[in-house]
């Protein structure tokens, strides 16, 4: 996450989700469903029924500088929420930002409800409040939620927070796709690019979601390789060829 949008990622930030365990203690289920989590993301010491009535469920980011860990409060606690809806066409309406993990339609909402007023308030807008079935997911809404903050009148607003992005510069779809309002990319990345909004890899790593990691043997103070390709920016270091630097002159491959 570059410097813009950490500088708004506030402590003790909280959304509800539709996780719950209204009809029977102890037993988390999203919104009405029965079946059992598949997925969880608790954080350390969750879910622990504090107020021996914490029934429903936040993302909050006590245990980071970003929104991953779930804990259970009370259901008339007034936090923000999330709410997510399916497409009706290729494109969401008006204020929401696609997920490119879920194919679902996603909006936050900065006035602080409880979880029945966020849920309600949900169904009035042909949605519910966030499922989170995977890791994905999980991340998807932390990097949405870093978001928040950047608003034109630094008002609590029932709207998505906007950024105004000016292009769609690393997303996939030859840099048409993503949502100019939120910076979000629609489609994923570009090889070279990570995160919700696509940035560009940091130093010394490379390729699809910027998993590889530049030569240690890569020439220059930085040690900097291509973001795409791992080639290495400023030649190799001495003792060693070729062009991500993986072999010395001798011809043996050396492990990076």
């Amino acid at each position: 996450m570059n410097n813009f949008l950490a500088d708004f990622v506030a402590s003790n930030k909280s959304y509800w989700i539709g996780l719950n365990d209204r009809k029977v203690d102890g037993q988390f289920r999203w919104l009405d469903f029965e079946d059992e989590l598949s997925y969880e993301r608790w954080a350390q010491g969750e879910p622990n029924n504090k107020s021996r009535d914490d029934n429903c469920v936040q993302i909050n980011n006590n245990w980071g500088r970003k929104l991953k860990a779930w804990t259970d409060d009370n259901c008339f606690a007034k936090v923000k929420f999330i709410c997510e809806r399916y497409q009706e066409s290729t494109l969401c309406p008006v204020g929401w930002t696609l997920s490119y993990v879920s194919g679902t339609c996603l909006k936050l909402y900065v006035t602080e409800s409880s979880w029945q007023e966020a849920e309600t308030t949900c169904e009035n807008h042909g949605a519910s409040l966030a499922m989170i079935q995977n890791d994905g997911m999980n991340n998807f809404l932390s990097d949405l939620t870093a978001t928040e903050g950047n608003s034109t009148d630094g008002q609590d607003r029932e709207e998505e927070i906007l950024i105004y992005r000016k292009d769609c510069s690393g997303c996939l779809g030859n840099g048409h796709v993503c949502d100019t309002r939120t910076g979000l990319c629609h489609l994923g990345c570009e090889v070279g690019y990570h995160g919700a909004l696509c940035e560009a890899c940091p130093n010394n790593t490379f390729g699809a979601n910027c998993s590889r990691k530049c030569s240690d043997h890569c020439g220059g103070s930085t040690k900097a390789c291509n973001v795409t390709t791992g080639e290495c920016l400023y030649g190799c270091a001495d003792g060693f060829v070729g062009d991500m630097c993986f072999s010395g002159k001798g011809g043996c491959l050396f492990e990076v």
